[in-house]
């Protein structure tokens, strides 16, 4: 990447980051293992159930009511509070 970070150095830190939160947040997906091979750094998650707000948004032909954008910031603000409160800026 622009930063010097390659794949390896971004999966696992996205496999430390998540372990860690899970320590104290609960919506964050379990980690179950990781391994390296051949140079590459895998890890095996909890699959979550659901819809991302990306696919939800791509299959309205309208806008979101005001009600509804306030409320998803809503959620979107506590759970990046609760991200801040374990320790980790997002």
């Amino acid at each position: 990447g622009w930063n010097g970070q390659d794949g390896y150095r971004l999966v696992k830190n996205e496999f430390e980051v998540l372990s860690v939160l899970k320590e104290k947040y609960d919506a964050v997906p379990q980690v179950y293992a990781s391994f390296e091979t051949y140079g590459n750094f895998y890890f095996v998650m909890e699959y979550v159930e659901g819809e991302s707000l990306s696919e939800i948004m791509k299959r309205r032909r309208r806008r979101f009511s005001t009600g509804i954008i306030l409320d998803l910031t809503i959620e979107i603000a506590r759970i990046i509070e609760k991200i801040h409160r374990a320790g980790w800026v997002w």
